[in-house]
């Protein structure tokens, strides 16, 4: 399943059943960004929670703005990955010659974004790369419990350019991680 407390759910029971000493998130991400295409791989280096919000009170009637809601103390709280994890993942795809990649900021909620113009906004107030439903939930249970960790999420789409959805991108990425893991580990 997807989505925050799933994550949370599984890195959490994961933690407390195998004692890790790292854990890699992965999966697949709709880009927030025009030069980021289908297949390109972004390296969380940070994670933010896009939809935590404090909204304005309105009466019925008075409709919704989203534009209008304030970010809350978890939306303004970064969760960063493990910069030497980060790093030697980095080093892994470039020596493999897997291309293109990109370190930088996740951002992860419960919502599938496919308004351009709240993408931008999101984009704006976060400096967010992409989007996955999964990543906050697994950055946030690692650093509370020490555990080094990051994200990689290779894009499936990109709203902004009008590029579907491809799920098939998230097998990729796996074949990609099953062969840096091995080479990873040993380090």
């Amino acid at each position: 399943m997807i989505g925050a407390v799933n994550a949370t759910t599984a890195t959490t029971i994961g933690i407390m059943h195998f004692q890790p000493d790292i854990v890699i998130n992965q999966g697949i991400a709709g880009a927030h960004r025009i030069d980021l295409h289908t297949g390109d791989i972004v390296i969380g280096e940070k994670c933010y929670n896009i939809n935590s919000y404090d909204m304005p009170a309105k009466n019925k009637g008075e409709g919704s703005n989203p534009f209008e809601w304030e970010l809350n103390k978890r939306a303004k709280e970064v969760q960063e990955a493990n910069a030497q994890l980060v790093e030697q993942i980095e080093k892994s795809l470039i020596s493999n010659e897997i291309k293109p990649i990109y370190k930088g900021v996740l951002g992860s909620g419960d919502v599938f974004n496919r308004e351009v113009d709240r993408i931008i906004w999101i984009t704006e107030i976060f400096k967010t790369h992409c989007e996955d439903m999964e990543s906050i939930g697994t950055y946030t249970v690692c650093n509370r419990f020490n555990i080094p960790c990051v994200g990689i999420r290779i894009i499936s789409n990109n709203e902004i350019l009008a590029e579907k959805l491809d799920k098939e991108q998230a097998r990729k990425l796996q074949r990609v991680l099953i062969k840096i893991l091995p080479k990873l580990v040993e380090k």
